[in-house]
């Protein structure tokens, strides 16, 4: 019985592919985030009324994990890093909705994953003086606190 041996394919063709594999296994993985989401939140809402979160509850840490995890395997489909990204003119092609989606998770991705540029995520300092405050030797306490809204508004 012969044996095979694999070798790994060194050209820009091959390399190609394999960057191509490496955006097909993240967007699979895009569609399993999403339809585990769609599976768990579609129809929770009963009535017009209902908001999803406050009359219904939603667990926000899976939905937070989910959504991050969502956006961050799309986005390293059209970034540039150990594999080369799809170019995002491609996206382009497609039709409005394809578009908005595009951006929309990219935006999501920028603003709300990658780095807290946005207003639903504040972190600031605290300074507990009193009424008679003359020097900082006065200052009573210092407390830093990080609030986020579990509730994102894209524009």
């Amino acid at each position: 019985m012969s044996q095979i041996h694999e070798y790994n394919v060194v050209i820009p063709e091959a390399a190609r592919l394999a960057s191509l594999m490496g955006a097909k296994a993240d967007l699979e993985r895009v569609l399993a985030y999403v339809e585990r989401m769609i599976e768990r939140w579609s129809g929770l809402a009963k009535s017009p009324f209902d908001i999803v979160g406050f009359t219904t509850p939603v667990d926000f840490d899976e939905w937070e994990a989910l959504s991050t995890a969502t956006a961050v395997a799309y986005a390293r489909c059209f970034m540039s890093g150990v594999r080369k990204e799809l170019p995002e003119d491609d996206v382009k092609l497609g039709t409005s909705e394809i578009i908005a989606t595009h951006a929309f998770l990219m935006a999501f991705r920028n603003k709300h994953v990658a780095h807290s540029v946005n207003p639903f995520e504040q972190n600031t300092v605290g300074v507990q003086i009193a009424d008679t405050f003359a020097s900082a030797s006065e200052i009573e306490s210092v407390t830093p606190r990080h609030t986020r809204s579990e509730w994102l508004q894209f524009r």
